[in-house]
């Protein structure tokens, strides 16, 4: 299969993965999580149900809690409502609110009618940071019981179905009044989760647990005898017993039906997942001893010379590009520094008699520059650079400070620069794209780099990303065990593996990384030649070449600094104009920080420009 379609079929399937798994595991703003729910209902002899809730709840960027119920004919409305926060142990009650809020203040909490359910909420003061807490809601269930001509009934809903936060525990009990006789007298179920329990501890008696409720209903449904009420209660004339075991023994074989294949899925599951594991063992496990073959063969490149300090230029064709190349290689590449490389290819134009830099006369803080299209050879680097500089002269003549100009005195400002930039941005995104193959080419034409060794570094590449891919799957979809854990680590070692064996095959040559290592050592140099102890150090003129690539490698200004400690002559503005093409501006104005400001301004301009919506366009 071509490298480049497979490459493309790994990233979609990638991204397909990584956002399945987001959005399993991702976490809204807003966020709550119970780790335990507890109940006590306490049924009374009038048909009335106190219920008591106490959350222990983890909350993130949430003001309020709420709780809803249905209303219905169940049962006559809900009073006596109350919250609590428990604070070092002790209920600290909060107070009533008889208005509506979508955000409740701290401490207090409003029981109500809201759009057709009734909404008990309560403010937490946590929308800007998280904590655990606990809270304790109490409401009483007005006449919920129901006398049936053979049984009392209890059919309450404990948590609805939009319920959802997620519950790691539940458990409760409930309190039943004296008066039954005999355990066949009371029928218990609960309806919700296949991991759920409820049992008969004694004739007053009932409890209940359930576990990992998510957006799940939990209701119970409790059958008694009809003596043990007394007063006004709900009735229905009918009879309930034989009808409630048909509907209960029907659900309870759905239910058991479920569980049965729920378990059979599961060992189905784990019996692929242990296949699975396998595989994906013998898979990583043939990878690694692959991987170790490769690198065990593979010999190290270091530079054949060890240097702290280069004090010249390691490659006097090497343009600013063909630097970067070299000196970004392991920092970062130089895509992610192609303003810098800029400015200093205007430098280099400057040297190379192409472009000069002039002070405008009326504001000493603008530097013109101007055009001579004539000069030394240019590598395809700086031909790139320089027609962009005609373009923006030639053909973006109309800015307040250029006006009109003719073919034989073409100029431009940095603002031309920046405005062309953002009117232009394709233009702008070829020479940002371009400059860097340009530099891989030269360094190719110098034997600095070999194409044939990064195509190897790709496929490496791609090594990684399918390590990382089949990893990443089978942590996903298949079940955790400790053969998978190996499984994982044989990855992660893979991983390592692919990344030593691509410190050795990178596309550098031996003379790259020689030349490396000098680029190293001349920005050392420039960086920290005025705290060297050194009789001599290069003259002047070599150092507005030096300059050009300390303006590449984004050390100028502290150049500039140490030479005007070096060299008092920077200072005669006279001298350094007569014998310097752009010296005695570099260090005289704030030229050199304030170009690569200025380009690397203009540049993100262009950038954040053309990637707004809208597409239209400013000219400043």
């Amino acid at each position: 299969m071509n490298l480049k379609i497979f490459k493309r079929i790994f990233i979609i399937l990638t991204f397909t993965l990584l956002f399945i798994a987001f959005n399993m595991m991702t976490v809204d703003a807003g966020y709550q999580r119970l780790n335990d729910l507890d109940f006590v209902i306490d049924v009374k002899e009038d048909g009335d149900m106190i219920i008591t809730e106490r959350w222990d709840v983890y909350i993130d960027d949430t003001n309020t809690l709420f709780k809803t119920f249905k209303i219905d004919d169940t049962y006559d409305n809900i009073t006596d409502v109350s919250v609590s926060e428990i604070r070092n142990g002790k209920p600290y009650p909060f107070a009533q609110s008889n208005n509506w809020a979508y955000h409740v203040t701290r401490d207090y909490f409003h029981a109500l009618v809201y759009d057709g359910e009734f909404e008990i909420a309560w403010g937490v003061d946590l929308e800007d940071s998280s904590a655990t807490r606990t809270y304790e809601i109490s409401y009483t269930v007005k006449n919920h019981v129901t006398l049936y001509n053979d049984a009392a009934q209890i059919y309450w809903q404990l948590i609805g179905a939009k319920f959802d936060v997620p519950i790691n525990k539940i458990k409760g009990i409930i309190n039943l009044p004296d008066g039954i006789e005999a355990e066949e007298d009371l029928l218990v179920w609960a309806h919700g989760p296949l991991n759920g329990s409820i049992m008969i501890d004694d004739l007053n008696h009932v409890s209940f647990t359930v576990e990992d409720l998510r957006r799940e209903f939990l209701e119970i449904r409790l059958l008694m005898p009809t003596n043990i009420f007394i007063g006004n209660l709900k009735t229905n004339n009918t009879d309930i017993i034989d009808k409630a075991v048909t509907e209960e023994t029907t659900w309870a074989e759905e239910a058991n039906l479920a569980r049965e294949r729920y378990a059979r899925n599961q060992k189905i599951f784990e019996a692929i997942s242990f296949v699975a594991a396998i595989l994906v063992s013998v898979f990583g496990i043939s990878k690694f001893l692959k991987y170790k073959k490769v690198l065990n063969e593979t010999e190290k490149k270091v530079a054949e010379q060890k240097m702290e300090y280069f004090r010249e230029i390691p490659n006097e064709n090497a343009g600013p590009a063909e630097a970067s190349f070299l000196y970004y290689f392991s920092k970062g590449k130089i895509a992610s520094h192609v303003s810098g490389v800029i400015s200093a290819t205007m430098l280099n134009l400057c040297l190379k008699k192409w472009i000069e830099f002039e002070v405008d006369a009326n504001d000493k803080k603008k530097v013109i520059i101007r055009l001579k299209d004539t000069g030394k050879d240019l590598n395809k680097s700086e031909i790139l650079v320089y027609d962009y500089l005609k373009k923006i002269a030639t053909k973006y003549v109309k800015s307040e400070e250029t006006k009109k100009v003719d073919e034989e005195n073409r100029t431009l400002t940095i603002k031309d620069f920046r405005n062309y930039s953002i009117a232009n941005e394709g233009s702008l995104e070829i020479l940002l794209k371009n400059i860097p193959k340009e530099a891989e080419k030269e360094n190719v034409s110098y034997g600095n780099f070999d194409l044939e060794q990064k195509r190897q570094c790709e496929e490496w590449d791609t090594s990684i990303g399918l390590n990382i891919f089949v990893g990443f799957f089978s942590f996903i979809f298949v079940s955790i065990s400790p053969l998978m854990l190996v499984a994982m680590c044989i990855f992660i070692a893979n991983i390592v593996l692919v990344n030593k064996i691509k410190g050795r095959i990178n596309g550098l040559t031996q003379k790259g990384i020689n030349e490396i290592e000098k680029w190293n050592g001349l920005y050392k140099y420039m960086k920290d030649f005025s705290l060297l102890k050194e009789r001599e150090i290069p003259e002047l003129v070599l150092w507005e070449k030096f300059l050009v690539y300390a303006t590449a490698f984004g050390i100028a200004d502290k150049v500039i600094k140490q030479l005007k400690v070096k060299f008092p002559e920077l200072q005669n503005e006279e001298y350094m104009r007569s014998n310097f093409t752009y010296m005695h501006i570099a260090c005289n104005t704030n030229f050199s920080s304030g170009l690569i400001y200025s380009i690397n301004s203009s540049i993100g301009s262009a950038v954040n420009y053309s990637s707004g919506s809208g597409r239209r366009r400013w000219i400043f």
